[in-house]
């Protein structure tokens, strides 16, 4: 199975030194979209501004990246 790259761009860009390994990409976007939010849940219960700009990046073991997620696409507002 391939190894896949779950790079973290916000505040502090944190990048995946050791990569995790997935069935295919489409099992990497659903990890990194189950991750936004996680973080965007945890900045709920702390009384943190949600950053929506935020962005995770995947990509494969030759440095290509495969797709991008940003947080903004992870979650859906309503104000009514």
């Amino acid at each position: 199975m391939p190894r896949f790259f779950l790079n973290l761009y916000d505040d502090k860009d944190t990048f995946d030194d050791e990569g995790c390994i997935f069935l295919d990409a489409d099992a990497a976007k659903v990890s990194a979209i189950a991750g936004a939010r996680s973080i965007i849940a945890e900045s709920v219960m702390e009384g943190r501004a949600i950053n929506l700009s935020f962005r995770i990046e995947i990509s494969d073991t030759s440095g290509q990246v495969l797709a991008v997620i940003p947080f903004s696409d992870t979650v859906t507002f309503r104000l009514s």
